[in-house]
């Protein structure tokens, strides 16, 4: 997760209005934070062979408001289908690309399937071999099998967003974007005042 951080606020508070002060300050915080998600979300996308918009799910965004003045981003947790790593079908299982640098890799015993509600995912049934099965539906071990479609069947997934963010790069990026519109909302709402006398 990460908090972002207006420097100057302090003294800002000594010198000005404290109301300009905090609405400079609840414009910094939001505005700071949502170039940080664009920023984790292109880190992420250069490394990973996943789209933006499938890495922003993955994120949390909390604004400032003006009577806490904390913004946080972080991660829900929630693992990425394999699905949206371009998976293509082979004769002896699937392909997809996870990593941009790396070639496609070869995923065994799993295939390409579309639900009836229209969800696209990459499945395997490998997990659960045909006796487990047997005992848990209570058939005698030597009687009948269950056919292939009564196998348990798993949606494979992959890495959550928060093991794929670097997050010392994305508090570079408060540490150097945030005095910079802090600056910026402050001029702003100064001269607005200003005007206004």
């Amino acid at each position: 997760m990460t908090n972002t951080v207006v420097f100057g606020f302090d003294e800002a508070m000594k010198t000005f209005d404290p109301k300009i002060v905090i609405a400079a300050t609840n414009a910094t915080l939001n505005k700071t934070i949502t170039t940080v998600r664009t920023q984790a979300s292109k880190q992420i996308t250069g490394v990973y062979a996943v789209k933006a918009r499938d890495v922003k799910k993955g994120m949390s965004v909390k604004k400032s408001r003006f009577t806490t003045l904390v913004a946080e981003l972080g991660s829900t947790g929630v693992r990425l289908p394999l699905a949206l790593f371009s998976p293509v079908q082979k004769r002896d299982g699937v392909t997809v690309k996870i990593k941009r640098k790396n070639p496609r890799q070869v995923l065994k015993r799993m295939f390409v399937a579309t639900m009836r509600n229209g969800h696209v995912g990459v499945f395997s049934n490998h997990r659960y071999t045909r006796r487990k099965v047997n005992r848990r539906k209570q058939y005698p071990r030597r009687g009948d099998r269950p056919t292939h479609s009564e196998l348990p069947v798993d949606e494979a997934f992959t890495l959550a967003t928060a093991q794929m963010w670097d997050l010392k790069e994305s508090e570079a990026v408060v540490a150097k974007r945030a005095p910079i519109v802090f600056e910026q909302e402050m001029n702003y709402r100064l001269s607005k005042a200003r005007s206004k006398n």
